[in-house]
């Protein structure tokens, strides 16, 4: 099991990222230009680290892609990036960002927790080859995903992730969930660690849902 010291260490340095991406990239206009702007700064901080993008360890299980793989000496850190936005006009240093309102959000919450469930079984089929760590990094300005509100009976009560949420066993799509919503996810997502959402301030920007947090979920070997 990798020590807590070496766990805060990681923390940490994901928590380095991400006060420096807020200060240069208080905003991104995608997904990809959020893992991209990510790696770039890894490296920066760790010019000799190695750095992969949408690697794919060997692992079982679905969808064993992992968002940016890192090698920092004989340490492995598989990271898992999402950015869930609203609506958002703004103009940052001249240049012009419009992020769109993304719908499904069921899905996507589902995608989030997901990311940890992956996280467990690579840092768990690695921990053999040396320290290992993961982490799950969500970010947004959907105040929704902090604010929570009220969840009973819905669909995906189980993926949500307000502030003080406590994730852990088994989480399962609600009885109400269409076929269509589960397709290609209809497996219950199965933690083996416990995780409490704490969420981050990330930056502040113009405009209307101007306020971007993020979510760090880190993951150590043998969870508990």
């Amino acid at each position: 099991m990798v020590g807590i010291e070496s766990l805060t260490t990681a923390t940490t340095d994901i928590q380095e990222i991400m006060r420096r991406l807020a200060t240069s990239r208080p905003v991104f206009h995608s997904e990809a230009d959020f893992q991209h702007a990510f790696a770039w700064t890894v490296r920066e901080l760790h010019p000799s680290a190695g750095v992969r993008l949408e690697y794919k360890p060997a692992i079982t299980g679905p969808r064993p892609e992992i968002d940016i793989w890192l090698r920092l000496g004989e340490r492995i850190v598989a990271v898992e990036l999402k950015y869930l936005t609203s609506k958002l006009e703004a103009v940052i240093g001249g240049e012009e960002f419009r992020l769109a309102h993304q719908s499904a959000m069921p899905v996507r919450r589902y995608d989030c927790v997901a990311d940890i469930e992956r996280l467990e079984r690579v840092v768990n089929a690695f921990q053999n080859q040396g320290p290992i760590e993961g982490h799950a990094v969500l970010l947004t300005n959907t105040r929704q995903c902090w604010l929570g509100g009220s969840e009973a009976g819905t669909i995906d009560a189980a993926f949500r992730l307000p502030e003080g949420r406590r994730l852990s066993g088994s989480l399962a799509w609600g009885e109400r969930a269409a076929a269509g919503t589960k397709r290609n996810r209809e497996h219950a997502v199965m933690l083996k660690g416990t995780y409490i959402a704490a969420w981050r301030e990330y930056s502040t920007v113009p405009g209307t849902n101007g306020t971007f947090r993020y979510l760090l979920n880190s993951i150590t070997a043998d969870p508990r």
